[in-house]
Parts: C-alpha cells; sequence; structure tokens
C-alpha cells in the first residue's frame, strides 16, 4: 500500500512550519550569541554609536557581572515595544554605556515582560493547540520545538522575565502532562 500521507499538504505545511521555526530560532540564537561575543572581545574599545544603541547582549542572570576585567553594573529599563516596533530588536540587550573607570562600566538592559509573556503564550498555546487539536508535527517535533524555544527566550530574555512568564511555562507543560496521560 503506498503511503499517502508522505505528500499531503498537511504534512507539507508541517514540515515548513518545523523547519522555518526551527531556522528563525536558530539565527536569533546564533544573532544573540554572536552579539556577546562582539561586545566581549571588544568591551575596551567600543566605538561611540555602539554606545548609545542597544547593539550587544549579555548573557547574565546577575546586574552585576565580570566580562574582560571589566566590572559591568547593568539596570534595568523598561521600554515600549508597541507602537514602538523597532523596539523589538533591543530587548535583551544593553545600551547606554558608561565607562565610570578603567574596570567599570554602566548599563541599561532594556526589558518589556509584557512583550515577553504575550510572546512566550502565543507560542506555546498555538503550538499546542496545532499539536493536539489539529495533529501537526509528531510528538518529538512538537517538544523540541517548545523546548528549543522556551530555552532561547530564558537566556535571551531573563531579565524580562517574571513570575507570569514563568507561570506560562509551567502550564504549558502541565497542558502537555494532561493531555498526554489523563484520557
Amino acid at each position: 500500500m503506498v503511503n499517502t500521507m508522505k505528500n499531503s499538504p498537511n504534512k507539507t505545511t508541517e514540515n515548513f512550519l518545523f523547519y522555518s521555526s526551527l531556522l528563525l530560532l536558530s539565527l536569533l540564537t546564533t544573532y544573540n550569541f554572536s552579539n556577546y561575543i562582539y561586545f566581549y572581545l571588544n568591551v575596551g574599545n567600543l566605538n561611540v554609536d555602539s554606545l548609545r544603541n542597544c547593539s550587544f547582549m549579555i548573557f547574565s542572570p546577575s546586574l552585576i557581572s565580570n566580562i574582560a576585567n571589566y566590572e559591568i553594573s547593568s539596570f534595568v529599563q523598561d521600554i515600549y515595544v508597541i507602537p514602538e516596533f523597532k523596539n523589538i530588536h533591543c530587548l535583551g540587550k544593553i545600551s547606554n554605556i558608561t565607562y565610570i573607570d578603567s574596570t567599570s562600566i554602566t548599563a541599561a538592559i532594556y526589558t518589556n515582560s509584557k512583550f515577553i509573556n504575550h510572546l512566550i503564550a502565543l507560542y506555546n498555546f498555538s503550538f499546542i493547540f496545532l499539536h493536539y487539536f489539529r495533529n501537526f508535527f509528531s510528538t518529538k517535533k512538537f517538544l523540541f520545538l517548545l523546548i528549543q524555544f522556551n530555552t532561547v527566550v530564558f537566556i535571551s530574555y531573563f531579565n524580562s522575565l517574571n513570575i507570569s512568564s514563568f507561570s506560562l511555562l509551567i502550564m504549558s507543560f502541565v497542558i502537555i502532562y494532561l493531555f498526554k496521560y489523563e484520557n
């Protein structure tokens, strides 16, 4: 018997969504880590333009961190994302870098908890809906995308997370558990 599911539109759409999501998350992760590496290597001699715009990532849950013999004291600053959509690029990044002395730097980390919470809810619950109600994605692909997305958000936008963010993450996995074991 011939397998007709292999070339069906549903399978093609599933593969497109899986690989495009995988590609976007991989590009975001690569971009953020390359910004961090550039910042780490050039923290001593940054140009004036890069000191003012949100050009660099910093991966630290602590607001005081050490990078290349510099002590960076950072503070969280909320920015609006809607209607200024260009500020999405600045989320999780540092800006307004000021050299205090030869070993100390202050910087602002841009955050927006509401936007990150909406992003987590939209992504997690839309993929839960697609998987359980529309039979998109095999369980392995579904869990891989969900875990990868939440890991990227957790690492890249740590300072934007709050108790609601963690509640959404836990709620997503509780829903998955209930669908799987509570039939």
